[in-house]
């Protein structure tokens, strides 16, 4: 009822009410209840009998989602990837009292009720190997003449919660302790500056920003709200070793 609100964590149903990813997938056995059959037969008066065996209904599962907190984490998700821009967002909001998962999201979601649209498909056509971006009519054009077996790749990727079905090294999570650690040491400031110029050369190797034009001049509270990598990587040169 509320279209792609959570879809990637609820998943859909496919023709015979079959539940594919999420909680449709995994509780299916539970969420499916046993159908009811009726059987007719002659007895021996050559009278109808029947016998009826009583459908069993499925059981409901209450998920510990917040459609509210759910609600916030997906317009702001979006917000996000327009700008300053990704490739993909992912929120995943926990209590840590209890573990509780309150929200979960990916950015290019889908309505589980038209889970097959190629409505969806677009974003995964609309830039070239450089980056640029491809005009709308092209890549409506490249969505229209998918193969089928091309079709069902590209969909799997809209379908696929990244939460929970791809690794990703956790380097941007580590930036507010070496954000913190330069604070505590008095080595800078909320409001010192650092400029980003898309990179940082260390010794052979170039580390880049995932902004590579760079975000010029940030504050370190600029730094983190950006998730920086170039000044990131000043502030921890700044600390040293033993700080960092």
């Amino acid at each position: 009822p509320n279209n792609q609100l959570a879809c990637h964590l609820l998943g859909f149903t496919a023709s015979g009410n079959i539940g594919q990813g999420g909680i449709e997938s995994y509780y299916n056995d539970q969420l499916n209840g046993t159908n009811g059959r009726e059987y007719r037969y002659l007895n021996e008066d050559l009278s109808l009998d029947r016998t009826v065996k009583t459908p069993i209904n499925g059981n409901n599962v209450v998920s510990t989602i917040d459609i509210n907190i759910q609600t916030i984490a997906e317009e702001e998700a979006k917000k996000f990837e327009a700008d300053p821009g990704a490739e993909n967002v992912s929120v995943l909001i926990m209590d840590p009292n209890n573990g509780e998962i309150l929200a979960m999201y990916n950015t290019h979601g889908f309505d589980p009720n038209d889970a097959y649209s190629s409505d969806t498909l677009a974003y995964q056509f609309d830039t070239n190997e450089e980056g640029d971006e491809i005009p709308a009519d092209q890549v409506a054009a490249t969505v229209e003449g998918l193969t089928d077996e091309q079709k069902l790749e590209a969909l799997n990727k809209v379908w696929r919660n990244f939460c929970v079905s791809d690794a990703y090294e956790p380097g941007s999570t580590f930036k507010p302790f070496t954000i913190s650690g330069a604070l505590e040491e008095n080595i800078i400031t909320p409001e010192t500056t650092f400029w980003c110029d898309g990179f940082q050369q260390i010794d052979t190797y170039k580390i880049k920003c995932h902004k590579t034009t760079g975000h010029g001049e940030v504050t370190a509270e600029g730094a983190m709200v950006q998730s920086c990598n170039d000044a990131l990587m000043q502030i921890g040169a700044m600390e040293g070793p033993k700080i960092f």
